[in-house]
């Protein structure tokens, strides 16, 4: 009887295995078609590292945004200044905070990169947050008649100037 209980201990312990191996590697299986369906377009850091001197001339003063709504957000005067590095690199003093991080810029197209860095002063009514997540859309830049620098944002939502 002994032997009996023993051995069904066994078959049932080799069902329990087998199971738990085939989960497994059907989990594998799903990670793996994960990583072929994602679509991660990356242009090569090559194509951007030229820097317009234009940009870097001077400290941009954020005047206004337009959104695709038609709703303008203007901060406070004098309170977002940007500034663009021949390096590649960029700060900016916000209402809040101050930031920096790095941007490519060739032939009118710019984009910031997403490890944007910030202090972390918490500040009420802020457009800090904002200010950043569309530098972080920025798809276009060019200046007006008016030497104003005009970032144009993705999917055409919106702009950004700057005197």
């Amino acid at each position: 009887m002994k032997k009996k209980l023993n051995k069904n201990k066994s078959f049932y312990f080799s069902i329990i295995i087998l199971g738990l191996i085939f989960i497994a590697g059907a989990y594998l299986a799903y990670l793996k078609s994960q990583d072929k369906s994602r679509k991660v377009v990356t242009i090569p850091k090559t194509i951007l590292r030229e820097v317009d001197e234009n940009l870097t001339k001077k400290d941009w003063v954020w005047l206004s945004m337009t959104l695709e709504n038609s709703q303008v957000i203007k901060p406070r005067s004098g309170e977002f200044i940007l500034k663009f590095n021949s390096d590649g690199t960029f700060t900016s003093s916000t209402d809040c905070n101050s930031i920096s991080g790095k941007f490519n810029s060739l032939n009118g197209i710019i984009q910031f990169e997403n490890s944007i860095v910030t202090t972390e002063k918490y500040c009420m009514k802020s457009l800090e947050g904002a200010y950043v997540k569309q530098l972080q859309n920025a798809k276009n830049y060019k200046f007006n008649e008016k030497n104003q620098l005009i970032i144009e944002l993705k999917d055409g939502s919106g702009f950004m100037i700057f005197n």
